[in-house]
C-alpha cells in the first residue's frame, strides 16, 4: 500500500476518534438521587420544636446548598397536625407533602425543602394542640428538583399490623426518588425496623427515651412504574407515608 495512502487512512481514523472523543464529552454524567445524612430530634411537652443539622456539637455535616430536605413528623398531640416548618439559614418555607392520621389518633406527617440553602442549619417545626410529645426525622438528599419537585401523588395509610405499608406508590420520570416513613404507637422501637424490599433504611442512632417510634427509608426508582413501600418488624398501630421526588432537570 502506498505510503501517501496509509498516512491519509491513519489521519482519517485520528479524526474519527477524536469526533468520538468529543461526542462523549459533550453527553452528560446524570446523576441518581443520593441519601446524605438523617438528624433526629423530640420536644415535650411542646408544640414548638427546632431540630439542628451539622450545627457544631450536634451529628451530622452542614446541609449542602441546593439539596432537598425532607422532615418527617409524628406528633402525639391527640390528632393535632403541624402547620409550619421552617429552617435558617435563608428563612425557607417547607411545605407538607402528605399527612396521615393513624388508627390511635397521632399524626405522621412529611414536609420538604427543596433547594436548601445551605450550612449549619435549623429546622422549626410548629403543630397545634395541646403540648405533648413531637418527634422529627431530618433527612437530606441531592440532585432533586429545585421546585415542582414531588414526583406523581404521594400515598399512605394505617392499620394495625407486623408490617406497615403506605401503599403502592407509582412515579412518573426515572431515577425518582421514594421518601418511605413509618411511625409506631406503643413502645415499639424504630431502631428494630426493617427496611423494604430494595430500600435503605436509614440508621438514626440511640433514641434517649429508648423508642423512636418513627424510622425513614429511601429508594432511588430506576424506572417509571409502580412501587412498594413496606417497613418491617413493627408489631404495633401504624402510620406510613410515601413521597416520591424527582431529579433536577439537568440530571435527567
Amino acid at each position: 500500500m502506498p505510503i501517501l495512502k496509509m498516512l491519509s487512512m491513519l489521519i482519517n481514523s485520528v479524526k474519527a476518534l477524536l469526533c468520538l472523543t468529543i461526542l462523549l464529552s459533550s453527553i452528560p454524567a446524570w446523576a441518581a438521587p443520593a441519601f446524605v445524612q438523617s438528624g433526629y430530634g423530640e420536644c415535650y411537652p411542646a408544640t414548638t420544636c427546632d431540630v439542628e443539622f451539622g450545627v457544631p456539637g450536634i451529628p451530622g455535616v452542614p446541609v449542602t446548598s441546593g439539596n432537598l430536605m425532607v422532615a418527617t413528623i409524628r406528633t402525639d398531640n391527640n390528632g393535632a397536625t403541624c402547620y409550619s416548618v421552617t429552617s435558617q439559614p435563608g428563612n425557607q418555607t417547607w411545605t407538607v407533602d402528605r399527612r396521615q392520621l393513624s388508627v390511635t389518633n397521632f399524626y405522621l406527617e412529611v414536609w420538604s425543602c427543596p433547594n436548601a440553602t445551605g450550612g449549619y442549619t435549623t429546622v422549626t417545626v410548629k403543630c397545634s394542640g395541646p403540648p405533648d410529645q413531637m418527634r422529627i426525622v431530618l433527612d437530606e438528599y441531592t440532585v432533586i428538583a429545585t421546585s415542582s419537585h414531588v414526583n406523581g401523588t404521594p400515598v399512605s395509610d394505617t392499620d394495625t399490623s407486623a408490617t406497615a405499608n403506605a401503599g403502592n406508590i407509582t412515579t412518573t420520570v426515572a431515577n425518582a426518588l421514594i421518601h418511605s416513613a413509618a411511625a409506631s404507637d406503643g413502645n415499639a422501637d424504630a431502631d428494630t425496623f426493617t427496611p423494604g424490599p430494595g430500600y435503605t433504611i436509614h440508621d438514626l442512632g440511640p433514641d434517649p427515651n429508648g423508642s423512636d417510634k418513627t424510622m425513614t427509608q429511601h429508594l432511588v426508582a430506576a424506572t417509571a412504574g409502580n412501587y412498594g413501600t413496606t417497613m418491617g418488624n413493627i408489631n404495633d398501630s401504624w402510620a406510613a407515608v410515601a413521597v416520591a421526588y424527582e431529579l433536577s432537570d439537568t440530571d435527567k
